[in-house]
């Protein structure tokens, strides 16, 4: 029979116990992106971009330039095989499947994934190779309402934003006029992109078209072909973008040199919310691994067919989906959730661990 004393811890015990278990609970209802809130929020992204690329298609068939006549879904999202702007090459497949509206969705969950809150501020850095992307990331960043710091680099790979006439600039002028971006999520800064981040693989005077075109809209242009320089001045940018605000993740899109830098370290990033062990040199490291070594959370779109398949997007779809409830979304955790789950499994193992050997132990210390 056991002792008042030992009851009395037991029941210190049970309190304590039950204390955690309604401590973990709370905290992971507040930090899972689970709930009816969220999924509204996510459908509200789809259908911000669903109507925006409506808006994009009807200014482009109304005034130019033609549709590509790959843009099967008639989008005006898509360009050409090459342009004047192409840098590298790219995959049409992949660049249809990026405007499904739905992608919109699975940002916002990805944003959420990495922690980010609502009202918080985030620095996006995008080559041209994925309009479709960027636009289904601010819409996403809309629906959150969230503070937004961009950088673009004008230059895309194959069937992007590859035209002169039709780069980001243009299209972010359309939105912005349709009132279906914020004036605010106007690019802080332009790069040419492409090798060095200043163009030197594009045409002379199509730099100097972009040029008087970057000059016209009165946004700066960075021109800058040293990578620390270059990510430093980008830091510094995104900083004034969001008035000093602390940035809660940086998300990728595309290739551009100055956002991967150039070591072998960008080869292995995942699409998705990036887990990085390694962070390469300071001579190395590109705007991403920047703000990684910062502890940054990373959102990375690029391997668009394995970003698709982990969130149930289709491949290349014809006619694009509506905008729907994702429900295939997955319900991932942020890592604090994680580490509160094993932390409390941890210590629920060792509590019954200890009921079943304090009794031997008695016994061998010579106790009742």
């Amino acid at each position: 029979m056991l002792k008042p004393v030992a009851i009395r811890h037991r029941r210190w015990e049970i309190a304590t116990l039950v204390a955690l278990t309604l401590g973990a609970v709370f905290l992971s209802a507040r930090l899972t992106p689970h709930g009816r809130a969220h999924d509204d929020r996510m459908l509200s992204a789809a259908q911000r971009m669903a109507e925006a690329t409506t808006v994009v298609a009807d200014h482009r068939a109304a005034h130019g330039p033609p549709f590509s006549p790959e843009d099967v879904n008639r989008t005006g999202l898509i360009g050409t095989f090459f342009g004047p702007l192409t840098t590298t090459v790219g995959t049409l497949e992949a660049k249809r499947t990026t405007t499904n509206p739905n992608l919109a969705a699975v940002a916002s969950q990805l944003l959420i994934e990495a922690g980010v809150r609502d009202g918080d501020a985030i620095a996006v850095g995008a080559s041209g190779s994925f309009p479709a992307v960027l636009l289904a990331v601010l819409c996403a960043a809309h629906a959150l309402d969230l503070d937004v710091g961009l950088i673009i680099a004008l230059g895309a790979s194959q069937w992007g934003a590859n035209l002169v006439e039709f780069t980001w600039l243009e299209m972010q002028g359309i939105l912005v006029s349709a009132d279906l971006l914020p004036a605010s999520y106007r690019a802080a800064a332009v790069s040419f992109g492409g090798a060095n981040d200043v163009g030197t693989d594009l045409d002379r005077d199509v730099l100097d078209v972009l040029r008087a075109r970057v000059h016209a809209s009165g946004i700066p242009l960075l021109e800058e072909p040293d990578l620390q320089t270059n990510v430093a001045e980008r830091m510094r940018i995104y900083n004034h973008a969001v008035n000093g605000r602390p940035i809660s993740a940086f998300i990728n899109i595309g290739g551009a040199w100055a956002n991967l830098g150039t070591g072998a370290a960008a080869l292995q990033l995942e699409p998705g919310v990036s887990v990085i062990e390694t962070v390469p040199c300071a001579e190395e490291r590109g705007a991403l691994f920047e703000f990684a070594a910062r502890g940054v959370p990373v959102v990375h779109f690029l391997q668009i067919s394995g970003l698709a398949s982990a969130h149930g997007l289709p491949w290349d779809p014809s006619p694009l989906p509506a905008p729907t409830k994702p429900a295939m979304s997955r319900s991932a955790s942020p890592v604090a959730v994680r580490a509160i789950a094993a932390a409390y499994i941890l210590l629920s193992c060792l509590w019954l661990v200890s009921i079943r050997w304090r009794p031997r132990l008695r016994r061998t210390h010579g106790e009742p």
